[in-house]
């Protein structure tokens, strides 16, 4: 007979008592893996699953479009979008907090699952124009599509998937029966790595479609949505920005030269495109003396295939200063004018390219001289308990004390080591939640940091796109109307 000494006994029974009231008081928060379909019609009733973790309390649905929706249990919704076509984003949230952040394609063309015998061209599955398929790569593999066109038939071939979240880099390629190659394309500008043709069937048979990952990638996440026929899926409906909304003003043509600029204010977001030959637009505006202003420009996270280029001039046409059109951003230009008086900016596409395509927006805010970005997008928390969020500065010109704060948010969060001293890269702030809210809901806000220059107090947002990024890993430039949002689940302590 072997004896066991009772204390052992007792803190092994001690520990996972322990474990299993950690266990009942936090559940964990719901994680979406994948959804299917990848789409919803407009209008349109649809039965969507989704697939991951914890996702049997996530009974409510957040989307950044107008929808109505019902939960069918398991992981299930049955949803009605009311929005034009293009991507959006939605959450599913309940007592265990609120998900990250997935992506949907509002789409009226019909869906179908792909086979799984598709993958050569001799297998190719049958495809309807105006239908589209929705299917996932497989490593060192190819999917083969079939269609039938009329001689003369134009139609557009897309690959949805990027847009969608999903780490497939496609390639596309279009040939006739005997195997001949008419298109290909890899990316397609201003679509996250997306590919997409335009094609005119030479004459009336079969055509053939084969998509891959240019890396021969595959598996669950390099999933796609192939649409044949119709307009490109090329628009988002993301709704609003996390940043402070303002005045929007399109530009009036002509506005090409100094003598014909547009008068604006620099409070307004400014929308153009540029849609002829040699198109510039040009943009005056009156300051005081000492304002500091960065000039920011949006375009391919807006899903522009524009290249932009700022120039400041003075009244007198002095160039002040000119934005790197070869660097990473989309376009920044930042200036410390030295007197009152009026000055003129200037867009033009570097590579002087033009079509209905190419458009962007401009705005302008004080320079705080940093940059600040999370390493998250979402946070759960219980009533009167704490979060922490990490925060990133990166200095340009500015090396003093960022004083952090929220915003968007209501009333009653304390705030503890919330300033990030003079010269340092980081800190971590702590939130300390009030015993008011209600579990199964959410919210979302942003954090800001304060600098002080020049005896004036200015504000920048910290920017989400890192944790963005590896929830959409082929989006080079993420969706501003979803950069900056951190979403704030309240969960039940069991």
């Amino acid at each position: 007979m072997s004896l066991v000494n009772s204390s052992s006994v007792m803190g092994v029974v001690g520990a996972t008592a322990v474990l299993l009231s950690i266990a009942s008081v936090w559940a964990a928060a719901p994680d979406i893996d994948s959804i299917s379909p990848l789409a919803l019609r407009p209008g349109v009733a649809t039965e969507v699953t989704f697939s991951g973790s914890d996702l049997a309390d996530a009974t409510q649905l957040w989307t950044s479009f107008p929808a109505k929706y019902e939960s069918v249990g398991e992981g299930r919704f049955r949803i009605t979008a009311d929005a034009p076509l293009g991507i959006g984003a939605f959450r599913v949230f309940g007592s265990n907090g609120v998900s990250s952040l997935s992506l949907i394609a509002l789409d009226d063309s019909p869906t179908i699952a792909e086979t799984k015998t598709n993958k050569t061209r001799a297998t190719a599955q049958r495809v309807d124009v105006g239908a589209a398929v929705d299917g996932r790569c497989e490593e060192l593999s190819y999917d083969w599509f079939q269609f039938r066109a009329n001689k003369g038939q134009r139609m557009a071939v897309e690959i949805v998937a990027a847009r969608l979240g999903s780490k497939l880099d496609s390639v596309l390629r279009l040939v006739n029966a005997a195997g001949r190659d008419l298109a290909r394309n890899d990316d397609a500008p201003g679509w996250s790595g997306d590919s997409y043709v335009s094609f005119t069937a030479p004459e009336t048979g079969n055509y053939f479609i084969e998509v891959r990952d240019v890396n021969y990638g595959g598996g669950s996440s390099f999933f796609y949505r192939l649409r044949i026929g119709g307009s490109p899926l090329a628009n988002s409906n993301f709704g609003k920005s996390a940043a402070k909304e303002t005045r929007k003003l399109a530009e009036r043509e002509p506005n090409d030269t100094a003598a014909k600029a547009m008068k604006v204010s620099i409070a307004d977001t400014i929308e153009g495109r540029f849609n002829k030959a040699g198109d510039r637009d040009c943009y005056e505006f009156t300051l005081a003396q000492g304002e500091r202003l960065e000039f920011r420009v949006a375009t391919r996270s807006l899903g522009s295939v524009c290249d932009a280029m700022l120039q400041l001039d003075s009244a007198d046409g002095q160039r002040l200063a000119r934005s790197n059109p070869s660097a990473a951003d989309e376009g920044v230009l930042t200036y410390s004018f030295p007197s009152n008086g009026m000055y003129r900016l200037t867009i033009e596409e570097a590579t002087g390219a033009y079509r209905s395509n190419i458009f962007y927006r401009i705005i302008a805010r004080p320079a705080a001289g940093i940059a600040l970005t999370l390493d998250t997008d979402r946070v759960n928390v219980a009533p009167g308990k704490s979060f922490d969020l990490k925060v990133n500065v990166t200095r340009s010109d500015y090396k003093g004390a960022v004083t952090l704060g929220l915003e968007n948010f209501r009333e009653g969060f304390a705030l503890t080591n919330n300033v990030i001293a003079d010269g340092k890269s980081n800190v971590t702030m702590r939130v300390t939640a009030p015993d008011t809210l209600t579990p199964g809901t959410w919210q979302t806000f942003s954090v800001v940091g304060t600098v002080k220059r020049d005896g004036k107090e200015i504000r920048t947002r910290a920017s989400t796109a890192p944790a963005l990024r590896r929830r959409l890993p082929q989006m080079l430039y993420v969706p501003p109307e979803l950069d900056g949002e951190v979403a704030l689940g309240v969960i039940s302590a069991r």
